[in-house]
């Protein structure tokens, strides 16, 4: 993961809306309670605000809403694995 970040961004911090290493750690269930299901079913829209929105219901019915319940911990774990050599 580290090397990923490297060489995405240059050795620069991680942009903002970067979701890439949330969702690596989601996959493989590094983290536990971090993340929860909030919904099934329904898809990601961009609403009015121009923010994202969960629609149901959706022609696709195994997409999952999943949120972070814990910004700190997930922010902490990603961290650690950047700083891995």
């Amino acid at each position: 993961m580290r090397i990923v970040y490297e060489v995405l961004f240059a050795c620069g911090p991680p942009a903002d809306g970067n979701w890439d290493a949330p969702t690596l750690l989601y996959a493989i269930g590094d983290l536990q309670g971090v993340f929860s299901e909030e919904g099934q079913g329904g898809a990601a829209v961009i609403n009015a605000q121009g923010g994202l929105s969960w629609e149901t219901p959706s022609s696709r019915p195994n997409d999952l809403y999943v949120k972070v319940a814990d910004q700190q911990r997930l922010n902490q774990r990603i961290d650690e694995l950047l700083a891995a050599k």
